[in-house]
């Protein structure tokens, strides 16, 4: 099942943010398999409930969710510091907010309904064994700080709310997004009912500077996942045998199979996207399209229920990833295109 809904696209021109982040991408996918398939066959659309502040609590520290929470200018400081919008000499970073049409906490509201969607998702994922987001995917924010375009940690937080519900004892969260999934290892870093791999780039963001602080302590964006594969610039014809070798890792590792495994479904290793911190990664189009029916069929075999979200993606062209694995996806449960 493919959740989808018109908020999914960001817009983040309309904040004033410049980042190259196509805000069409998940209604570019959700036409194009529109277009091909009755809608009726695939779509759900998700009610987009706003998760409680209980939700939050899941992944994050009260202090922080309280400052999310009370929509004031905590939340506005947030979003400048969680995308990035002011760099260390204190002048605007790709932001003009001269631009802007609305204020920036309202783009809170809408990560917000992505986590919810996410929830959803999960739910969906455990019913029918696979669900797709077209949203959602915020692995880089922390316990207790927004962190990479990333307000909150909805895959955690989707994960431990089915816990909390019962559905689901353990968990796999797989990461093929272009840049490590820092926030999620760190959260979970003392939690052994939820294994992390994260496959991405061996030299960029955010794995740049000294790993450990001037008191000796880890910076918590070099905590390491339970199995880290890092691809070095011109490594790309060793990614999917890297990938492959790291599934059979992380099944060797876990002493049972989990209930639920969250994809976080990154198109930024494409060769073309946009965003300048994932050039060291260039997979082609022919490679991301195996890279993702290699995940797909490895979980399927294991009869694993597979929730995918968006995640990374940044250019005209990275919506390509994301429907052409859909399309194959639709067209093995479906049968006949339209």
């Amino acid at each position: 099942m493919i959740l989808y809904h018109e908020l999914f696209d960001l817009k983040l021109d309309e904040y004033g943010i410049e980042i190259p982040m196509q805000d069409d991408r998940a209604s570019k996918s959700f036409d194009f398999l529109r277009g091909r398939y009755h809608e009726s066959q695939f779509a759900t659309p998700p009610s987009l409930a706003m998760p409680t502040r209980e939700d939050l609590l899941l992944a994050h520290g009260p202090q922080f969710v309280e400052k999310i929470l009370a929509k004031g200018e905590d939340l506005n400081q947030l979003i400048i510091e969680g995308f990035e919008l002011v760099d260390s000499s204190g002048q605007y970073n790709r932001y003009n907010p001269a631009r802007a049409q609305h204020p920036l906490m309202n783009l809170a509201t809408t990560l917000l309904l992505h986590t919810g969607a996410c929830i959803q998702g999960a739910s969906v994922a455990l019913e029918h064994g696979f669900a797709y987001v077209l949203g959602g995917g915020g692995h880089h924010a922390m316990s207790s700080a927004p962190r990479g375009f990333c307000l909150v940690n909805d895959i955690v937080i989707a994960i431990r709310k089915m816990q909390q519900l019962k559905k689901v004892k353990t968990a796999w969260v797989v990461d093929v997004d272009a840049h490590k999934g820092d926030g999620t290892a760190q959260i979970l870093k003392d939690d052994p009912s939820i294994l992390t791999l994260s496959i991405h780039m061996a030299n960029g963001w955010p794995l740049i500077g000294d790993e450990v602080d001037v008191n000796g302590n880890l910076h918590p964006w070099f905590i390491p996942s339970n199995i880290d594969i890092p691809i070095a610039a011109g490594e790309e014809h060793h990614y999917l045998s890297k990938l492959e070798d790291g599934l059979q890792r992380l099944k060797k590792i876990s002493n049972l199979l989990p209930d639920l495994v969250v994809i976080v479904h990154g198109s930024d290793p494409y060769e073309h996207d946009a965003l300048k911190s994932t050039e060291p990664l260039k997979l082609t189009i022919e490679q991301m399209k195996e890279r993702d029916m290699l995940l797909y069929n490895f979980f399927e075999h294991l009869r694993l229920p597979q929730l995918y979200l968006m995640a990374g993606g940044y250019g005209a062209d990275v919506w390509r990833i994301h429907a052409q694995f859909l399309d194959e996806i639709c067209y093995k449960k479906i049968g006949a295109r339209k």
